[in-house]
């Protein structure tokens, strides 16, 4: 018997216990919320839109998700509200102060400035 250059040796791989199980949006959602995780459709819809949401798989026109993706992804919602609310406020916060300097800089050129009583 000869042997077959790069042929695999050992027992052959087993094939997986389950096959992925794909689910559409509303059945990924249903699973979610089925963990005890509260998600809107649209916080949902908008991860999946800007690529930070599990993989989407399109068979067709039909846009489906994988149960075990699903489950690597659900540790990551937390995390991204965390950072979205925490980068908001720094927006925000940084907006306030722009605002301030430039109201301060056009009140010193218009010669408004605040005077003080000595």
């Amino acid at each position: 018997m000869t042997k077959v250059k790069g042929a695999l040796e050992g027992p052959a791989a087993e094939p997986p216990a389950e096959p992925p199980e794909y689910l559409t949006q509303d059945e990924a959602l249903a699973y979610i919320r089925a963990k005890g995780i509260p998600v809107a459709v649209n916080f949902f819809r908008d991860r999946r839109s800007k690529g930070k949401g599990p993989p989407t798989h399109y068979f067709g026109a039909r846009a489906l998700l994988r149960r075990d993706e699903l489950d690597a992804w659900i540790p990551t919602i937390f995390a991204m509200r965390t950072w979205d609310r925490r980068a908001r406020a720094k927006t925000m916060k940084a907006k306030a102060k722009a605002m301030k300097a430039k109201a301060k800089a056009k009140a010193e050129a218009a010669g408004t400035g605040e005077m003080r009583a000595e």
